[in-house]
């Protein structure tokens, strides 16, 4: 009797008749039939009867029904199928159906206590809101997101027994409200945040180590998006330094994980930064698995860490990834998309720089442009990095160009896109921003281009000045600048003393952050062989065509050991958190 265990069939039938119970119910809620919701259901068959009315395409019959709170806050309830809701909830709105701003309206008239028989009714309705604030978040309706938390704050005020909520609430405020670039509102309510966590009592229990940790990353977070890069390092690290408890709520760790590595890219603390986005990975792995959307936001961060690194094409390949999930969820007209699209036709733009073949990366960010003209505001800030991609890559393929009319017309079209992203910066950050001196700087690219030198160098100099101001002389960003202000003077003014120094100046910077091997100082080595042999200098002409063809070597063995790896950065041994505290954490930063 010991042989293997014959299969029982039984769970597979039970499987399929709920299917069918389930296919049978949403045909009997098309248009010819019955408009009533069926009384009783579970949330997950709730769940399901949406997915399989909508997978019917009976988009019309499902309306009335997802708009219906009640069915929509309980299909919520089904944590681990979330995804599920998300494709059917893009795909009522892709059909014309605007729920996502029916909603938040609703929930309005419905958070008010008075219209609940009882207080268990109005707190189930609370965690409700909470739950579709979150999830609106995931797909990146941020203002209507914003709405239903801001309602909650309201109705949780003063309300003694629920002010961890609130506080929790308003954590995800501040989230929302710098994912949306509202940067005044978010600036107000993170000072009384912090505010309240100065003043507050020891043994208030409200603020546990990992609300302290959520709290510290989304401050990071939210000066990382406004170019702060000091503060965002600043408080990512303190978040990270509140992970000493070995186990904690998943998504809190993942959000600090994520947000920390980002800190730690910026300000070049690369060794870091590689410990905690490849522990992101794993553990968003580990937790939920690799189709699901918080893996994909684990995913971006290892694309942006690995886009920082040098390690293109490998950022190439993560943000292709990622770009597989959001659609596979949210279809192809979603801001997430949108977003994800926009990064990957930035760095589809860096790999096929030298060989000129810039369709791809041309009709993803043109694609990530639409949909964030058609999702967002007229000038929303969030268009500004798009628009900066799209006119970077018809820079490029002007330059490339030998009809002159069409040449002009590309390079026309560019300009107007810099400076909507420059006036969209300025407008949000001012003059002196990190962000602001960027596109300062790729206007002095464009300059250059169309020939108009003396914009150019203009450009460039205010781009560096206010970069040095903010991130040192040595910084990446600097660096960058000083290469292209370079290159104006190498080939276009001819002016081979500043030009000389510049070039040195860029190699040293690229050199002690990244090393010999750097992509990037392909063009600091060919600009220097150009200007040493126009001065005829031939002694150092050979010196730099030594140091140029040993960079080419370096570069093929690094091509090398890029393609003998197996496994990426992500696939590494999951520590556990005060492990990785330890290998993160220095002294100093916000108390």
């Amino acid at each position: 009797m010991g042989g293997a265990s014959q299969p029982n069939p039984s769970g597979r039938v039970v499987r399929s008749l709920h299917k069918w119970a389930i296919q049978s119910l949403a045909q009997s809620l098309a248009p010819e039939g019955p408009v009533e919701w069926p009384e009783g259901l579970t949330p997950t068959d709730t769940l399901h009867l949406l997915a399989e009315l909508a997978q019917q395409g009976h988009w019309t019959s499902l309306e009335p029904f997802i708009l219906r709170l009640d069915v929509l806050l309980a299909a919520l309830q089904v944590s681990g199928e979330r995804q599920v809701l998300h494709r059917v909830y893009q795909g009522l709105i892709d059909a014309g159906q605007p729920i996502h701003q029916a909603h938040p309206a609703a929930l309005k008239a419905r958070l008010n206590p008075q219209g609940h028989a009882n207080t268990n009714q109005w707190r189930a309705c609370l965690n409700g809101a909470s739950n579709y604030a979150g999830f609106l978040m995931e797909a990146g309706w941020f203002d209507q997101a914003r709405q239903v938390w801001l309602e909650l704050e309201i109705w949780t005020r003063g309300v003694t027994d629920l002010s961890r909520f609130r506080l929790e609430v308003r954590i995800q405020l501040l989230q929302t409200l710098s994912s949306y670039c509202l940067f005044d509102e978010a600036e107000t309510l993170a000072q009384d945040l912090l505010n309240q966590l100065g003043n507050r009592d020891p043994s208030d229990e409200r603020w546990s180590v990992y609300l302290r940790a959520w709290l510290y990353s989304a401050l990071s977070y939210n000066h990382f998006a406004q170019g702060h890069y000091g503060a965002a390092y600043d408080w990512g690290r303190a978040a990270v330094q509140e992970l000493h408890h070995p186990d904690g709520p998943p998504r809190i760790v993942l959000d600090v994980l994520c947000q920390a590595s980002k800190a730690y890219v910026v300000k070049r603390r690369f060794e870091q930064a590689e410990i905690l986005v490849s522990q992101a990975c794993l553990y968003a792995q580990e937790v939920y698995g690799v189709h699901h959307l918080r893996y994909a936001d684990a995913l971006m961060a290892l694309g942006c860490y690995l886009q920082n690194v040098d390690s293109i094409k490998k950022s190439v390949q993560i943000y292709h990834q990622v770009l597989k999930i959001r659609k596979g969820v949210f279809g192809s007209n979603n801001v997430k998309v949108a977003l994800t699209l926009e990064d990957l036709a930035y760095v589809t733009y860096v790999q096929e720089y030298n060989c000129g073949n810039f369709a791809e990366s041309r009709d993803m960010a043109y694609s990530a442009l639409r949909i964030l003209e058609h999702r967002l505001p007229k000038h929303h800030l969030l268009k500004a990095s798009a628009k900066r991609v799209v006119a970077l890559i018809i820079e490029e393929m002007a330059v490339d160009d030998t009809n002159q009319t069409k040449k002009q017309c590309l390079l026309e079209q560019a300009e107007r896109l810099h400076l909507s992203s420059l006036s969209l910066a300025k407008a949000a950050f001012g003059e002196m921003n990190v962000q602001t001196a960027k596109h300062y700087g790729n206007l002095g690219r464009l300059y250059q281009s169309m020939g108009r030198f003396k914009q150019a160098e203009e450009k460039h100099l205010k781009a560096i000045d206010i970069k040095e101001k903010l991130l040192g002389k040595d910084d990446y960003e600097v660096c960058l600048s000083v290469g292209h202000l370079a290159s104006l003077y190498n080939y276009e003014l001819k002016d081979y003393d500043k030009a000389e120094k510049l070039y040195l100046r860029s190699v040293r910077i690229s050199e002690t952050l990244f090393g010999p091997a750097y992509s990037e100082l392909e063009y600091d080595y060919r600009g220097l062989i150009q200007l040493y042999q126009q001065l005829e200098d031939y002694d150092k002409y050979l010196e730099y065509f030594h140091k140029f063809e040993n960079w080419k070597l370096l570069r093929d063995r690094r091509h090398e050991e890029e393609e003998r790896e197996n496994q990426n950065v992500a696939a590494k041994v999951r520590m556990a958190l005060p492990e990785i505290v330890k290998a993160v954490v220095t002294e100093g930063g916000p108390h």
